[in-house]
Order: structure tokens, then sequence, then C-alpha cells
């Protein structure tokens, strides 16, 4: 599938975060009123205290598509495959300029434009059954636009690979309307993965009516597909349920593995298992890993189980930190 013509492997748009890493007790859901187990969006008023009361935390540049083409970016040697390329925003300051590095030190050509917002960052509580609840401040992440970024990029790309939080302001969810737009008509595969069951619950309805028409490959775990079917089955089920929304559709079901629908054919990986210590970029892990071995004309079921592989070392590490990896 690797084409020699193609400048960019996979040209991921995103929200670029700096991830605040922190473990709480169950007990701090019930004391602070926050539902565990969800990705919420705050303030910056709101993201100030709950940061000023951390005790102990580790900073890791972040954000859902990042970890995505830092995963991809983790198996390809240099000269392998073109390099993957992220387009996102960032503030004027120092967390902007430290993400900007870590991300092109990863192998990732950086497109990120600086704005006068801060940079965005997420808090991120990890529980002790190894669970995340992120709580997340977008900053400069919500200030990109139509105008800020070359769309002529993507027709240079295999991938072109969004999520669903694009999807939280107008003027990115035009953005990415427009990049998919110059996609279909380049003959660039789509992906684009649901991203959190809150964004599907309030974007299910566009997502419905918008996702047949221009995804080739969507990612989603049980709880995305459940809401985006309106239906709650047994795995194989909600999978076929939802089997006519892309060309490929891919579901993540954790610890039992994931499943893949495509051409009427389900495959099916088992999960690698191991002592999960945070999940935190699990998913995203498990796209890049997917498609790098599509970019690599690797068999779909080989996709899929360098998905898992690379999905359950991240879970038995501390954040989405592929250095940890090497």
């Amino acid at each position: 599938m690797a084409s020699k013509n193609k400048q960019i492997s996979v040209c991921g748009l995103g929200n670029p975060l700096m991830d605040i890493i922190t473990h709480v007790p169950d007990s701090y859901f019930a004391e602070s009123g926050i539902e565990p187990h969800t990705m919420n969006l705050i303030d910056g008023e709101t993201f100030t205290k709950l940061y000023a009361e951390l005790a102990q935390y580790t900073l890791m540049p972040g954000g859902s598509c990042a970890n995505t083409l830092r995963g991809f970016a983790f198996f390809s040697t240099p000269h392998e495959l073109s390099a993957p390329l992220y387009i996102g925003a960032v503030g004027k300051d120092d967390l902007g300029s430290q993400y900007i590095q870590a991300i092109e030190s990863a192998g990732i050509t950086s497109r990120i434009i600086r704005k006068d917002s801060p940079t965005g960052a997420s808090i991120i509580l990890v529980t002790p059954d190894s669970e995340r609840t992120m709580l997340t401040c977008l900053g400069a992440c919500r200030t990109i636009t139509l105008e800020d970024v070359d769309c002529s990029l993507v027709a240079q790309a295999e991938v072109l690979h969004i999520t669903g939080y694009q999807w939280d302001t107008n003027n990115q969810k035009k953005l990415v309307k427009k990049l998919v737009d110059t996609a279909n008509k380049n003959d660039v595969l789509v992906s684009f993965d649901l991203a959190d069951p809150f964004v599907v619950s309030r974007y299910k309805d566009d997502f419905r009516s918008w996702i047949p028409e221009h995804v080739d490959l969507l990612f989603g775990n049980y709880d995305e597909y459940s809401l985006l079917t309106g239906l709650r089955l047994e795995y194989q089920k909600i999978i076929a349920a939802a089997k006519d929304m892309a060309g490929m559709v891919i579901m993540k079901v954790g610890k039992h593995g994931s499943y893949c629908y495509t051409d009427n054919k389900l495959f099916y990986s088992k999960a690698f298992p191991v002592t999960a210590v945070d999940t935190t970029g699990a998913g995203d892990a498990y796209a890049g890993g997917f498609l790098y071995g599509l970019l690599k004309q690797q068999a779909l079921q080989e996709c899929c189980n360098l998905a898992n592989k690379l999905a359950s070392q991240i879970v038995a590490i501390r954040g989405c930190d592929y250095n940890q990896l090497r």
C-alpha cells in the first residue's frame, strides 16, 4: 500500500496537549465531583486551580493524534517510510517550544503553528485500576483555523488521520472537513478515531451522517461504537452493526483484544497479557501500530496483532512514553 510518490506517510491533525500525569485514589472523584474514566473539557481558571492542587506529576507531550503519530514513528526506521507530519497549534510559550521539540525528536515533521493563547494541557488522573480520567484545557488548540493551514499538504500523504476531538469547535471542524475533502479528491485514505465516549455522545448524529461518506478507516472502542449504533450487544454484533460506517471498521476491546471488519470479513486479534500500569494513550498507540502495518502492506491480521502489541506495551508503563520501550 505504501507509495513511493507520496512525500508524507501519515498527515495528522490534532490537539497538541502537554500531558500532566498524576495518580489519585478512587476517593478523589467522590470528593471532587468529577466523573471517573471520562474526558472533560475545562476552562483556564479550573485548570489553574486543579493544577495547583497536584502534589506530584509527570509532564509529557500528548494529545490523541500526536500519540498515534509517535506510535507510527516508533516502528518506522529512517527512510523506511516517509515521515509522518503533524498539524496543530500551540502557544508562544515554553511549553509550546518543548512540545514542538519533542515531536520533532520523535521523527515527526512539525507543521505546528504558534498562537497567542497558552499551550493546551491535559491533567490525567490515573486510578489504582490503571484507568484514566482526563481534564483538558485546550488553550491554543481551539484557535487553529482553515487560514492557518496549507491544505495541499494532505494531497502528498498516504493517510490523513484525525480524531473526533476536532468537533469541539466550529473552526476546527471546518478545517477537518476541508482536509478530508482534499484527501477524498487525491486518493488519500482517511483515518478517523472516534476518540472518546463523551465525544460520540455529543456528536453522534453528525458522525452518523458524515463518516460513511468520507472515512476509510474508523477506530473506536466498544463504548464508542455502542453509542454510535445505539446498541449494547456482544462485541461481534456491535462491530457487525457498525460495519457500513467505513470501508474498514476497527474496534478495540482492551484486555479482550480487537476486531476488524472489512470486505464482509471479521478479523480478531487477542490482546497481549501484561500488568496494567496506566491506560493513557493505549488506544492511540493501537492506531499508530495499525497504520504502520497497513502502510507496510502487512496482512490485516498482522496489522491488528502489531497494534495490540504496541498498545499492551504502553499500558504496562506510565504515560504514553515510547522512549521507555526502546
